[in-house]
């Protein structure tokens, strides 16, 4: 919500929800600088655009991405300055939105509503949400849009320029990678690696790379390497479309890839950001990510990756499997040695997936989804039965301890519980495939239907290499005390689990440069009350000065606030 300048009223974001389907006002939109959330914005503004069709869409964003606006449409632009860009870093505009959102408050009517714009809603790290997602989901798209994929749009002339270029090449539709290896330098992945995977590529599965991207920066040179550079933008999406997989890191480029219906492999070699927040949006696509923050990703890594993708052959099986803790798909990948990917979820769970499995085949995902040879202390037991004592077809605890008739308690070892757990930490030949996290464990419960009531640390342990805790959950709801979960730097103290699953369920990915901010993000949303536990819970995890401003700020906003409704 933001106020206006013409006449101090406010100006607030359309919600297709309450929005009457005649709006006939102007929803102005401020979309990022990069191609990727150039694509991705062009999604929610045509979704808007159809759903309020009497509207009038004005949009703020780079020129640079100019031949991807969808032809005919009735839609009003303003380009941004010049931006930043790899091929010139000591040029250009870093961030043009607060003068574009200046502008906006001084032309815009009490008629007028916001579309597009970088939310910072609180919950969106618990969700597990990309950037995309939260921005549809404020404006209330989240049913309107079931599966988020950006928005390309090529033209029949575009698919024959395509066409052509393949032709000179002695290209064949299917029959060819696609490699887009620029970004910006703490995003990238090493020339020589892409060198060393297109060249393996050549020589192992006889397909070319096409190397799509920026001229002016270092461009891998393999026997198969086909470099295509200086075509339009719309043509260089046609010729990935085309394509039988594609490589690419955090770029525009991967997001483009994003739209089309093929494989694609994505490196992310930055940890300071969480990848699912800037993840594309493909049913399609693995994510990989580095082992250890720091540690480049291994050329074998990625190669394997492909291995697996070219071993498959039906559509159906091209998406990943389900994590069976969130339900989430389990599109990240931390290594893949021999015939088998390590796997990821959102929530931290990790699946030993073997390539040769049909995953489009329900049978035998819910054969291995339920496999009970667990060794680990980490492992649940899945029942079917309904006589049990929960009542549910729901997961349960091997030797849990029984406290009455509505309360049982476990004990829970955790290995690496901050970590990924890797391959070569596992006994192998290891049974088992499916190693819970502590967040996963958290998700399974309550998707089992049983309340979290406390979880007790035990006396010692070794926070980086094993943790000891007692779980205790119930079918009932009752009161609970204080909940201690180990997360980032220390502890959080809650007083229930809702506080854990509305704002601190991403531990896996737990990263300072989001925890610090989430206070600031929960007063804005106007959960003032909210904020300020949130913010001592933050500080008592992690005292700094930093998360000390922050508690001290909206505990002193609290008190302001209860003296003036006095």
């Amino acid at each position: 919500m933001f106020q206006n300048e013409k006449d101090g009223s406010f100006f607030n974001p359309i919600d297709v929800q309450t929005d009457p389907r005649d709006f006939d006002g102007r929803i102005f939109h401020l979309l990022g600088q990069g191609l990727g959330d150039t694509v991705n914005a062009f999604r929610i503004v045509s979704a808007l655009q159809s759903i309020f069709p009497y509207s009038k869409q004005v949009l703020y964003c780079d020129q640079r991405w100019r031949e991807f606006l969808p032809p005919g449409t009735p839609w009003t632009v303003h380009w941004y300055p010049e931006a930043l860009d790899p091929r010139h870093p000591e040029r250009g505009v870093v961030s043009p939105y607060q003068d574009s959102l200046r502008e906006i408050l001084s032309v815009a009517n009490r008629s007028d509503r916001l579309g597009y714009y970088s939310y910072l809603l609180p919950d969106q790290l618990a969700r597990g949400e990309s950037t995309q997602e939260t921005i549809a989901r404020k404006l209330g798209l989240s049913d309107f849009i079931s599966e988020f994929r950006p928005l390309v749009h090529v033209s029949p002339l575009d698919w024959e320029k395509a066409d052509k270029i393949l032709k000179h090449h002695g290209l064949e539709t299917g029959r060819f990678f696609t490699m887009a290896p620029h970004t910006w330098p703490d995003k990238s992945w090493k020339t020589e690696n892409f060198e060393e995977l297109g060249k393996t590529v050549w020589e192992e599965f006889g397909f070319k790379s096409v190397i799509l991207g920026l001229p002016e920066l270092k461009t891998p040179s393999f026997e198969g390497a086909v470099p295509v550079f200086g075509i339009p933008l719309p043509v260089v999406a046609a010729i990935i479309a085309q394509s039988r997989l594609f490589i690419g890191l955090d770029s525009g480029l991967s997001h483009v890839a994003a739209g089309f219906d093929i494989p694609l492999v994505v490196l992310y070699s930055q940890g300071k950001i969480p990848a699912f927040e800037i993840r594309v949006h493909s049913p399609y696509a693995d994510y990989i990510l580095e082992q250890i923050p720091g540690r480049p990703i291994e050329v074998s890594t990625v190669l394997n990756v492909l291995r697996s993708h070219m071993k498959r052959t039906s559509k159906s099986i091209l998406k990943p499997p389900v994590c069976p803790a969130c339900g989430r798909t389990m599109q990240y990948v931390i290594e893949a040695l021999d015939e088998e990917l390590n796997r990821r979820c959102f929530c931290g769970t990790q699946f030993l997936e073997k390539w040769g499995r049909d995953w489009g085949n329900p049978s035998t995902k819910a054969k291995t989804q339920m496999e009970d040879k667990q060794k680990r202390g980490n492992e649940l037991h899945f029942s079917e039965n309904p006589k049990k004592p929960d009542n549910e077809k729901q997961i349960f605890w091997k030797n849990v301890e029984r406290i009455n008739h509505h309360r049982w308690s476990k004990r829970i070892t955790l290995k690496s519980p901050y970590t990924p757990l890797l391959m070569a930490d596992l006994e192998r030949p290891s049974e088992q495939s499916i190693f819970f996290s502590l967040d996963g464990i958290f998700y399974f419960l309550r998707r089992s239907g049983l309340q979290i009531l406390s979880v007790k640390h035990a006396e010692t342990f070794d926070r980086e290499k094993e943790l000891t805790l007692h779980i205790e959950f119930s079918k009932e709801h009752f009161p609970t005390k204080r909940i201690l979960i180990p997360w980032g730097k220390g502890t959080l103290y809650l007083k229930c689990m809702g506080d854990y699953f509305t704002y601190f369920s991403w531990q896996s990915w737990a990263t300072s440069i989001r925890w610090t901010g989430l206070p600031k993000r929960v007063y804005e949303w106007g959960k003032k009350e909210d904020a300020v536990r949130v913010a001592r819970t933050v500080f008592r995890m992690d005292p700094s000065f930093k998360t000390a401003k922050y508690w001290l700020r909206y505990l002193w906003l609290s008190f302001w606030n209860i003296i003036k409704a006095g």
